[in-house]
């Protein structure tokens, strides 16, 4: 009797640990998706550039032009697959009254993270309704940030190019600007 005891309690030992030691696992798969981003704003809605004429004690000289008008901060965002880079063009939707020229500076992108580019002329470009004129290239991965002065600064200014040719107007000019491969 002792002995079937014996081998009873072996049996149900074996049969616990055989329980007790058993062990399963399963698998997940997690698929992350980065989507391919291209987002931007400015952070002023208009600009006004005058034409004004010279002070009384200087007439003769020409008239005074706006420079140096603050035309906010250019912020985006922008997420593009690795070896790959954006830029940012901007292009007028219609010809600058004659005998001008609009011109605009952007400063390399301040605050944010990640590859943000820099200015593509140190200089101001001359705008066109012809031709889209980058302003910011080598974009990668990035934002730019949404502190105050977070994105790249614009500064517009107008030229007189031919003084003979300017004419009483008030014209609105949209700028687009475009992120977009580069």
């Amino acid at each position: 009797m002792k002995t079937r005891l014996l081998i009873f309690i072996a049996v149900l030992m074996l049969l616990g640990v055989t329980i007790l030691g058993a062990s399963d696992s399963v698998t997940q798969n997690i698929i992350i998706n980065v989507k391919d981003i291209a987002v931007l704003n400015v952070t002023v809605g208009s600009v006004t550039l005058e034409v004004n004429a010279p002070v009384k004690a200087n007439a003769g000289d020409s008239p005074v032009v706006s420079t140096s008008v603050d035309g906010g901060y250019l912020r985006y965002t922008s997420i593009v697959e690795s070896g790959k880079t954006r830029k940012i063009t901007a292009q007028l939707d219609t010809d600058v009254p004659t005998g001008l020229a609009l011109k605009l500076l952007a400063t390399a992108p301040s605050g944010g993270t990640g590859t943000l580019g820099s200015p593509a002329s140190n200089d101001e470009i001359t705008l066109s309704k012809d031709t889209a004129q980058d302003i910011i290239t080598g974009i990668s991965s990035g934002w730019t940030g949404t502190e105050t002065t977070s994105g790249a600064k614009l500064t517009y200014s107008l030229e007189i190019t031919d003084g003979s040719k300017l004419n009483i107007t008030n014209p609105t000019i949209t700028i687009t600007f475009t992120l977009t491969e580069a």
